[in-house]
């Protein structure tokens, strides 16, 4: 008994806050079951709590139908036939149930797969009204992963039923969710007509919760139409209901709802509170594909006041959800946001990939609204890429769907809106004209005929003049309408010419920057060794150079003194312009410093051009100054003897030998030179890495004189000599950096291949590794070979 207790108050405990919060049909229903006695009885009511909190608390409702399949396995193993018959059927509801639960969580598979048990048991019992209902779950699964076809299909098998049996609620639902799948196939004008009818039979028959639904989705559709006032208007009185209803999944969908107007008209701080109170609810009772909508709108804030970091962020997290629980339609949607997020941070190639995976799973639902929007981001990106002809190809697609969609439609939402509301007057009319009538008739009773003309007429008058006062009032109120119109029109195109002149001065200033930089350009690669002067020094060799900007911060540098040949290739600190600067300073000094001093160390010539590097950028290690320079790989080749000097700044030399020249490596390799083995067995072969201090040619914390290491050249050997840029590029399947490794094993493969065709192999890899993504930094990359 103890035990019992115990258990009790540990349930209680559990979910003591739903029980404290019951709503009066709550309290009734666990009131009648202390009393039942009889098992098909109890999971009648756990069946009816289950309801009871599908919307206001899922895992309360979870707890109930799971009773009630408690009691139906106890049933089922009984000899009580009669009874059995009976769990049968009450069981048809508790499938039902539990497909409401996992159609919260976002688990449509298992939601699909208990409401189809429960249309299995109604159609052997022939329950026509519960088949009906059936199929409309059925159809909001098949809305909710996009296949907006079936759904439709399963809405129509309701619909017929419904109408065979005269089913007032049960036509206005699944004309509501007809409504739904046309809203998301973008025919807003049929959607609107399906709302208008379940809107209709709803307050006919005063069924609240769907009045709300149907209020929530005209409010859609005026947000959609710009219509805000209309749809705020439609918004409070959903959220009215649902309040009154304690349905927090509907009440956090009228938050978010809401919070969509505010964003359309710009008011940012006002929609990112309606989205932040729809999450918190939205969070509290686990409806995950809520939470993915509410992130979603969250990171569209965020993108709007150019917070990325926090945008992606939202973003992201609303793309995981939406994968995990396959809504293709939202995810559509998040999809052509973060489409909008990377064309703002002109990350155009990313923009692009986001908006055309937007577009395939539009086109795939046949979602016009999905692919408007699409298309849309698409032309803006190629646009600012300046590939005009596809900018123009994909704002073509955007004006033909965006017409399809709005064309004489926002005319035909306007004539039914007002058909609704005239026809609601009408009838409040008609209802008042039957009452006063009775009461004419009852006063007939009473009064003679005189007296009664005389009170007829009396009205009629005042309906005359009311009638005149109203219609006064409304021209009134349109003539200022007319004149705010006016206003708003001439303040647009004022603001429209204030923007084309702005725009004509950015594109102006734009050119002249970009003429400027060109120019740049043509005197970076006038200082640099000409074609024919590499070509007389190093009859063998490549260069791989790709800029990340115009101009660079990485540059190479040669000279031929007497037998020896002095090679520089070399990073500066930045890119573009900045790198730029900083080159034409390391290309002065090294003439300089090659030119007066003896070549004899490769190591004392980096010690000079360090010494040279701070005193012309006044470093002296204070805290605040500029920490320019640059990272280098200097050598140096007696033509006489193939002795090779090497010192570096970070950056290394790789040698690549064939192995039958290589007796014995332990006489090759020491502190500064180790051999690289291939993993491909096949390459017979051996990479030399020949390491670089790692100090910059710059002030630096840890200074020391610059290391020379002499390495000793055969005929056939290959030199790579490059900057970070190459193997620091993120790309491949996994977007990783292509790393030293991979660079290792790269040259090893291609160093049988003539000097031009090695070239072709480096453009060919860097290109196919790096992929959509940016080049992240300048690239140079340099290959000789030892004739």
């Amino acid at each position: 008994m103890r035990f019992k207790s115990i258990l009790t108050i540990l349930v209680i405990f559990i979910f003591g806050a739903s029980f404290l919060k019951a709503d009066p049909k709550a309290d009734s229903l666990l009131i009648q079951l202390r009393k039942a006695k009889e098992d098909t009885v109890k999971i009648r009511l756990y069946n009816e709590l289950s309801a009871n909190y599908t919307k206001s608390n899922p895992d309360t409702a979870y707890y109930y139908v799971t009773k009630a399949f408690d009691l139906a396995l106890k049933i089922s193993k009984s000899d009580d036939e009669k009874a059995k018959g009976v769990v049968n059927v009450l069981m048809s509801e508790s499938y039902k149930n539990l497909g409401y639960y996992y159609k919260a969580l976002g688990d449509y598979e298992k939601a699909t797969a208990n409401f189809e048990k429960s249309l299995a048991i109604n159609q052997s019992v022939d329950d026509l009204k519960a088949v009906a209902s059936n199929y409309v779950d059925l159809g909001s699964v098949k809305v909710l992963v996009g296949n907006y076809e079936e759904a439709e299909k399963y809405y129509k098998n309701a619909l017929e039923i419904q109408l065979k049996i005269n089913d007032d609620p049960g036509l206005a639902k699944v004309y509501r969710n007809i409504g739904n799948v046309y809203y998301y196939l973008g025919d807003f004008d049929l959607a609107v007509d399906n709302y208008q009818k379940s809107l209709v039979l709803s307050e006919k028959i005063n069924d609240l919760e769907s009045v709300s639904s149907c209020c929530n989705n005209l409010g859609i559709i005026h947000t959609k139409s710009k219509r805000y006032d209309w749809a705020l208007e439609y918004y409070n009185k959903s959220l009215a209901i649902k309040k009154k209803l304690g349905d927090k999944r509907g009440t956090a969908t009228i938050y978010n709802n809401m919070g969509d107007v505010y964003f359309f008209q710009y008011k940012y701080d006002d929609a990112l509170k309606y989205y932040k109170m729809s999450l918190e609810i939205r969070e509290d009772v686990k409806d995950i594909r809520g939470i993915a909508i509410s992130t979603k709108n969250i990171g569209k804030v965020f993108s709007k006041e150019l917070k990325f970091k926090e945008a992606d962020i939202n973003f992201q997290r609303s793309l995981k959800i939406n994968e995990e629980i396959e809504d293709l339609e939202q995810k559509a949607e998040l999809l052509t946001e973060m489409a909008n997020l990377y064309l703002n941070q002109k990350k155009f190639n990313k923009s692009i990939s986001f908006a055309e995976q937007a577009v395939e799973i539009g086109n795939k639902l046949q979602a016009l609204p999905r692919l408007e929007e699409a298309y849309h981001v698409l032309a803006l990106a190629y646009e600012n890429q300046n590939n005009i002809n596809a900018a123009y190809t994909y704002f073509k697609k955007y004006i033909k769907i965006k017409d399809s969609i709005y064309s004489d439609e926002e005319h035909k939402q306007i004539q039914k809106e007002t058909k609704y509301q005239v026809d609601k007057k009408n009838q409040e009319i008609e209802t008042q004209r039957i009452k006063q009538e009775a009461e004419q008739k009852a006063m007939r009773l009473r009064m003679s005929i005189l007296l009664g003309g005389l009170v007829a007429m009396l009205l009629f008058a005042f309906i005359l003049y009311r009638s005149y006062k109203q219609k006064t009032k409304a021209n009134v109120i349109l003539e200022e309408q007319k004149k705010e119109i006016q206003k708003a029109k001439e303040e647009i195109e004022a603001q429209r010419d204030l923007v084309m002149e702005k725009n004509e001065l950015i594109t102006a200033a734009k050119k002249e920057i970009e003429d400027s930089i060109i120019y740049a350009k043509n005197i970076q690669h006038a200082v640099l060794p000409s074609k024919d002067m590499l070509e007389e020094i190093l009859p063998e060799h490549f260069i791989f150079w790709r800029p990340r900007n115009i101009v660079s911060g990485d540059f190479f540098w040669m000279k031929k003194v007497k037998n020896f040949v002095v090679i520089t290739i070399a990073d500066c600190t930045g890119h573009g312009v900045p790198g730029a600067f900083m080159s034409m300073l390391g290309l002065m000094f090294l003439n300089e410093t090659v030119t007066t001093r003896s070549i004899d160390s490769s190591g004392e010539i980096l010690n000079n051009l360090r010494e040279k590097i701070k005193t012309s950028l006044h470093q002296s290690g204070k805290e605040g100054e500029a920490k320019d320079g640059m990272d280098i790989s200097f050598f140096i080749i007696n033509t006489d003897t193939n002795e090779l000097q090497f010192s570096g700044a970070f950056n290394p030399l790789y040698i690549v030998r064939e192995n039958s020249l290589i007796t014995d490596v332990s006489k090759i390799e020491n502190d500064n030179i180790k051999a690289c083995y291939p993993q491909d067995e096949s390459l017979k072969a051996t990479l030399f890495e020949i390491k670089a201090d790692r100090q910059p040619i710059a002030i630096y914390s840890y200074e020391k004189d610059f290391t020379t290491n002499i390495f000793q050249l055969q005929k056939g050997d290959m030199i790579y000599s490059f900057t970070d840029g190459y193997p620091d590029q993120f790309g491949g399947e996994e977007g990783k950096k292509f790393n030293a490794k991979r660079f290792k094993e790269f040259f090893l493969s291609i160093k049988d291949y003539p000097m031009l065709e090695q070239e072709k192999l480096v453009e060919k890899n860097f290109y196919n590794w790096m992929g959509n993504l940016e080049q992240v930094d300048d690239v140079l990359l340099m290959g000789i070979k030892i004739g």
